[in-house]
């Protein structure tokens, strides 16, 4: 009778390989609702038509920043079923420099154009809030 996690050979057990990044996992309490995502897709900036195509899903960006600002992990410790902390951080800084984090911290909090009165927020201000949005 040969084991079902041994191999065909009967030399061993079978590698275990780590699930892809394409399969879904569990939740974090931090992540988007469809809901949310719905309102905040449309002002993520769109893929360029010149370049490698994006294989990285944007809402699970979102939901690295998320996590990153609701636990106050560093970078390198975002969990591995998350994009490559280095990618999430790459969008979270060009996010930040060109106001995309900014509208989807408005977003979240319902606030329209009023903040144009407002003065400027600091620089890590919009993702240290957008994880109280998404609670």
């Amino acid at each position: 009778m040969t084991d079902r996690n041994s191999d065909p050979a009967g030399t061993g057990p079978a590698p275990q390989f780590a699930p892809s990044r394409r399969t879904r996992r569990l939740a974090y309490p931090s992540d988007l609702t469809d809901t949310q995502w719905k309102r905040l897709e449309p002002l993520l900036p769109a893929e360029k038509p010149r370049g490698r195509q994006r294989f990285t899903s944007l809402r699970e960006v979102v939901n690295g920043i998320n996590y990153r600002w609701s636990t106050g992990c560093v970078w390198r410790m975002l969990p591995h079923d998350f994009p490559p902390w280095t990618t999430v951080y790459t969008y979270y800084r060009q996010w930040l420099n060109d106001g995309t984090l900014l509208q989807i911290h408005d977003s979240l909090l319902g606030r329209g154009r009023q903040r144009a009165a407002e003065p400027p927020a600091r620089s890590g201000e919009p993702a240290r809030v957008l994880h109280q949005a998404s609670a």
